[in-house]
């Protein structure tokens, strides 16, 4: 089971923290979008809120988008972070918008 976690106003409005049995970023995504009803449009429409998302898995930030389909390895943590699309991320990683991660 893989420990996916939620910050911010996504952790509020769809829970914190959650296990799936699954193998990349990619899957934790749909998983939440299967499970959570609205948590699809809640990704797509946050560009219109200027809001952007990070995808860690354990302590790295995924850097291209090609890379949520890349195994996350046994004991990792995949965590999706909301922010300001004009943040810049300060060398944090990628901002995606959530219609790219949908």
């Amino acid at each position: 089971m893989k420990k996916v976690v939620l910050r911010g106003e996504l952790g509020k409005q769809f829970g914190r923290v959650h296990h799936f049995d699954l193998n990349t970023p990619a899957e934790a995504i749909r998983a939440l979008c299967a499970n959570f009803e609205g948590f699809q449009q809640a990704l797509v429409t946050a560009a219109e809120r200027g809001v952007g998302y990070i995808v860690q898995v354990g302590k790295s930030a995924i850097e291209e988008l090609d890379e949520i389909h890349n195994p996350t390895g046994q004991s990792e943590e995949i965590s999706i972070t909301p922010v300001l699309a004009g943040a810049g991320g300060g060398g944090i990683g990628q901002i995606f918008a959530g219609i790219a991660l949908v």
